[in-house]
């Protein structure tokens, strides 16, 4: 037997083929796109950012798995104006002719294009009384709205856990409260799984989430106020800061007598539309910690919440064919500036009412490893992701704006825009509002807004 250097008296053996891998499938030409806004969410309030000491788990386990735009920016401070942005990519023109008409927005070019839609929205300034940019949706239901539909009996079997709550913060019962309360995660969570069970895919769902906008209420059950705040609140804290008594000076500024703090708080005072609870001026340094501290509890109520969503998906088999897009509105004011919330006609801190958090999660046909990009984006610029994402081009949407006033897509980033062959081609042309539904639709805005305490 012939030798073999190395081996005495044996063949060398052939080597042995290796293993054939499973190559994944492609990414979906049309996946499950899922948009979900945590509305008034900050993000320095939450894990992801580097100086974020709140406690977030599964928004940064998403962030490590997914796409993480650090430095992302609403482009307004207030839910109707940032969410026409994210479903249309106009950066500004909600209520206002000829951008807002239901035909340039996500949804009815999804729509067109063969998607189911359905939308579940806590917030009631997201209500398709007021808002062309939701009115597509196939199903869509605004929890504010069926609040107000509510007969009085049931109203008041909803309001028993309510008012047991407000009432263990000190608070006053008010319509504003109590209806914030019942616009919970629970409810929005109860409806997403009846309409992502009635969802033929590919389908585009939007999810809008209520619970860390004030009155800063968290659950008991997971925030003990008296152990995590009692030994900072001052002495006649306001739990329910609106419903607190303004000094005399706040409500008129004509009577103070300094000059310059007479136009520091007329300043502020027009940033808020007059809204004099929504200054800083009187509250005590701990005052504000103590909202911050609730606020952060809400949040963190909020990340668990955003994991149950991805367990429906899991347990409906949807990872693997579903985009998720997680971001905010706006973000939230503590006092800067001398404000506290949000709605300041883009007045306020820019890093305290505008950024907030933008994550991206792929599945895993798409073979994108996880990256953190450090780069200024927009609201505007989730819908022209979106169209990328499905192959539809958004150019001539696009040029219904003045350059620079459309958002961009991210897709680029971190992919590739699909080949020109595979685009599908958007027909922006809409049936224009007249100047009588345009002014129905923005007196109906503007009675809720006023309502609210938004406007005077």
């Amino acid at each position: 037997m012939r030798k073999v250097a190395g081996v005495s008296g044996f063949r060398r053996a052939p080597p042995r083929p290796a293993p054939r891998r499973e190559e994944p499938p492609p990414p979906p030409a049309k996946p499950n796109i899922l948009l979900i806004t945590l509305d008034t969410l900050r993000y320095d309030a939450t894990g992801l950012a580097p100086q974020g000491t709140n406690r977030t788990p599964f928004l940064r386990q998403l962030a490590a798995n997914g796409i993480e735009f650090t430095h992302s920016y609403s482009t307004f401070d207030s839910t109707p104006e940032s969410h026409f942005s994210m479903l249309t990519g106009f950066v500004s023109g909600w209520a206002t002719q000829p951008l807002d008409v239901k035909e340039h927005s996500l949804t009815y070019q999804l729509a067109r294009d063969g998607y189911s839609t359905f939308g579940v929205a806590a917030n009631g300034n997201l209500s398709r009384k007021f808002n062309q940019d939701v009115v597509a949706f196939s199903s869509y239901t605004c929890l504010a709205d069926v609040w107000e539909a509510l007969s009085p009996a049931a109203k008041r079997a909803a309001l028993r856990p309510i008012d047991e709550r407000i009432r263990h913060y000190h608070a006053p019962l008010n319509d504003f409260s109590e209806a914030a309360l019942f616009m919970s995660a629970d409810r929005v969570l109860a409806r997403f799984a009846k309409s992502i069970a009635a969802a033929k895919p590919p389908f585009f769902g939007f999810l809008n989430f209520f619970d860390c906008h004030d009155p800063y209420f968290p659950d008991p059950a997971h925030y003990d106020a008296d152990a995590e705040d009692g030994d900072i609140r001052p002495k006649g804290f306001a739990s329910d800061f609106r419903s607190r008594t303004l000094p005399p000076e706040i409500v008129d500024p004509a009577k103070i007598t300094d000059p310059k703090k007479r136009a520091l708080v007329l300043e502020a005072l027009k940033a808020v539309s007059n809204r004099a609870w929504s200054t800083a001026f009187d509250l005590d340094p701990d005052a504000i910690r103590v909202y911050r501290k609730r606020y952060r509890a809400e949040v963190r109520e909020l990340d668990a919440v955003v994991r149950r969503i991805f367990d429906v998906l899991a347990e409906k088999k949807l990872l693997d064919s579903t985009v998720v897009i997680i971001t905010s509105d706006h973000g939230e004011s503590f006092g800067e500036k001398h404000l506290i919330t949000h709605s300041f006609s883009n007045e306020g801190d820019r890093e305290a009412t505008h950024r907030v958090p933008l994550l991206i999660v792929l599945p895993a046909s798409y073979r994108v490893r996880n990256h953190t990009i450090d780069v200024e984006t927009s609201s505007a610029d989730i819908a022209p992701t979106i169209y990328d994402f499905v192959g539809l081009d958004w150019s001539k949407l696009s040029e219904k704006a003045l350059p620079g006033r459309f958002g961009k897509s991210l897709m680029p980033y971190f992919w590739v825009v699909p080949g020109k062959d595979r685009l599908r081609m958007i027909d922006p042309e809409g049936e224009v509002l007249t100047p009588d539904q345009q002014a129905a639709i923005r007196k109906e805005a503007e009675r809720r807004l006023r309502a609210l305490g938004y406007l005077r």
